[in-house]
């Protein structure tokens, strides 16, 4: 028999154990469910935020292109419409944290996106991440909406052609544009570029009389003959013979037996001009005028022409003035002394000559040369164009100087540029006075100051250095100089026959240099300086300025350097954002040349531009856009109707650069 005693129990305490396992079992299924949904409906509201974020940018895309060029910004609503918050913001949505960034959208050779940098960056493409965070317990969850946004309905104004020219103020005609500065060429369907100049460089130009058609003169009394233009023997003949009297000419009358010949020339001044100006490309003075001549007893004197000969103009003792008399003319030397001053916008020069005898003098005039010269200023108005210690020397109000070692000086003042002052030469400004410090002391070590870049010319073109001149106070101190043809890789001083390799304490003053610089070398085109400031150290050494004059050869055709052109004013139809300008150019013929474009906007003035804004670049006023394939034109732009384009073109002078189109989008 079973016992079965203590069973009931037994069971009891077994059922209590199973209801208690299925309770805990059945409490924890409740709660992480409860949990479950709370952690989905955060993740869901979560995405809905972040999807939020996309479509406020889209719609901030939509009214204005040019708007997203933030790096990181929040959004938020303002009179109705989505903005950006600011750069580097992040909004706070309850117990959400919404960040929206921008990344640049690159592309490859087949205009495939690719990671940055690729072959460009597309202006018209923006790689936009909406990001959601929030905390969770102990960590942070993130959600992420990624999508690229194009400016795909914009408009957009395109000009392919300008060989209409200028002079259409308001677009119309679609090849006709504004103004230009006189270097350009649009004579070819489809490209605009640098005007191809075949007259001279800015040089030595010498008229050899070896072509007498070059010359315009009267033949009766003048004759260009042997490379000589010279007074024609206008004598008679005489003899034994009544034959004699009739020959004109020596050689006919020295021909004939019993005849003699009698020279003569003219005697009423008579004149001989270049037939056509000279007429350099860039010019920064006249330079010098020289003749050769064999004037046998007479004169030679000249006048000058800006004008194609239109007018004439001599030197009366103390300015160019118009000739009113035959008498008013110059000697060569006078010209030459006062050719610096002649005038040089119009940029063209011819000379009369008048030959003077007295009837008995064979005047002949070889050569006259005429010497162009351009010219570079460092003038120490930008410190970070130059290289120099900062202890010793300082670079401020346009001048470069030693720097006082001693107790610190004030400028101070009733106006605010009293403060930016720091020498007491120049405290001189109207509420301003100099509190001088303790001792003043300088370097005695003779620092150098030299430019950060070279100047650097055509080689193709270049002739060679013509001046090297200072302006400085010195203070009974010194400055010397040393030059380098190759960016300061090496220096050079006058060692007082050649040019040579300089030591730390090989140099030379400006008067040294400027009286051998012609022979500096030219191969490089390249020219740097560097000054050395010398003190005993109470000696204020300043440097104002430094000037370097070159020629070019002359007689070489080129292309211009510079040129620029404005368009018409384009209607937007109503006021508008604009977005971007891009740009088609051919460089291939011009590896040293580049075009850039300046952008500005107007409000509507009765159907006709009102005032124009200062000319943009891509950082802003007075700067460029230099990416053709397309850049964001800035915002402040925006919300005007009219719009306008510079276009500027730059080269070598060899070659040009060749703009095939550009276009402006707005909305």
């Amino acid at each position: 028999m079973i016992n079965n005693k203590g069973q009931s129990l037994l069971e009891v305490i077994v059922a209590l154990a199973i209801f208690a396992l299925i309770s805990a079992t059945m409490v924890s299924l409740s709660t992480g469910g409860f949990v479950s949904m709370n952690v989905g409906g955060e993740q869901t509201e979560a995405q809905a935020l972040a999807g939020e974020g996309v479509e406020a940018v889209r719609a901030i895309r939509d009214r204005a292109w040019n708007e997203l060029t933030f790096t990181t910004s929040s959004v938020a609503t303002s009179t109705g419409q989505w903005i950006f918050s600011g750069e580097n913001t992040t909004a706070q949505l309850d117990n959400y944290f919404r960040t929206i960034s921008f990344d640049s959208v690159c592309r490859d050779v087949s205009n495939n996106i690719v990671a940055c940098p690729g072959l460009y960056t597309d202006a018209q493409t923006k790689k936009v991440t909406s990001q959601i965070d929030w905390p969770v317990r102990n960590t942070t969850n993130t959600v992420k909406q990624v999508t690229y946004l194009t400016n795909w309905d914009a408009l957009n104004w395109v000009q392919t052609n300008w060989l209409g020219g200028s002079g259409q103020s308001v677009w119309s005609d679609i090849t006709k544009y504004f103004s230009d500065d006189g270097n350009v060429n649009a004579s070819t369907t489809g490209n605009l570029q640098l005007k191809y100049t075949p007259s001279s460089g800015c040089g030595p130009m010498i008229w050899d009389f070896s072509n007498q058609y070059s010359y315009s003169y009267d033949n009766s009394k003048i004759e260009v003959v042997g490379g000589f233009g010279q007074l024609k023997d206008i004598g008679s003949c005489s003899g034994t013979t009544s034959t004699c009297a009739t020959l004109t000419s020596q050689s006919s009358c020295q021909a004939l037996a019993g005849c003699s010949w009698t020279p003569s020339y003219a005697s009423t001044n008579p004149t001989i001009n270049n037939f056509f100006s000279y007429t350099p490309s860039q010019i920064s003075y006249w330079s010098g005028f020289s003749e050769t001549a064999v004037p046998n007893g007479g004169v030679i004197y000249y006048q000058l022409s800006n004008d194609d000969g239109v007018s004439w103009k001599y030197w009366n003792g103390s300015a160019w003035v118009t000739s009113t008399l035959a008498t008013n003319y110059n000697t060569s030397s006078t010209i030459n002394t006062n050719i610096i001053t002649f005038p040089t916008s119009t940029k063209k020069m011819m000379f009369k000559v008048f030959l003077v005898s007295d009837g008995n003098n064979l005047v002949k005039l070889d050569q006259v040369q005429i010497d162009c010269s351009q010219i570079y200023d460092w003038d120490f108005e930008t410190p970070a164009s130059y290289n120099y210690p900062t202890t010793t020397i300082i670079v401020s109000s346009s001048m470069a100087q030693l720097n006082n070692l001693g107790s610190t000086s004030v400028c101070s003042g009733t106006t605010t540029v009293c403060s930016t002052i720091v020498s007491s030469t120049n405290c001189t400004t109207a509420g301003c006075s100099w509190s001088a410090g303790g001792d003043t002391t300088y370097a005695t070590t003779s620092p150098s100051i030299s430019s950060v870049i070279s100047l650097s010319l055509p080689t193709t073109t270049f002739y060679k250095w013509t001046r090297f001149i200072e302006t400085a106070t010195t203070n009974g101190g010194s400055i010397s100089y040393q030059l380098s043809n190759n960016d300061g890789t090496t220096w050079q001083f006058w060692n007082g026959s050649a040019w040579a390799t300089a030591g730390a304490e090989n140099y030379n003053s400006a008067s040294v240099v400027n009286t051998n610089i012609n022979t500096f070398a030219t191969s490089t085109g390249k020219l740097m300086y560097k000054a050395f400031l010398t003190s005993n150290g109470t000696q204020l050494v300043q440097l104002d300025n430094i000037q370097v004059w070159w020629q070019e050869t002359t007689g070489v055709s080129s292309y211009a350097t510079l040129g620029s052109v404005i368009s018409s004013a384009y209607n937007l139809s109503d006021i508008s954002p604009v977005s971007v300008i891009s740009w088609t150019p051919d460089l291939s013929a011009c590896s040293n040349c580049s075009i850039k474009f300046q952008i500005r906007t107007a409000s509507n003035n009765g159907g006709v531009p009102g005032t124009w804004s200062p000319w943009y670049g891509v950082n802003g006023a007075d700067d460029y856009f230099i990416d053709y394939r397309g850049s964001i034109i800035p915002k402040v732009l925006n919300w005007n109707q009219w719009v306008q384009y510079q276009a500027w073109l730059l080269g070598d002078g060899n070659s040009t650069p060749i703009l095939n189109d550009v276009t402006v989008y707005y909305k």
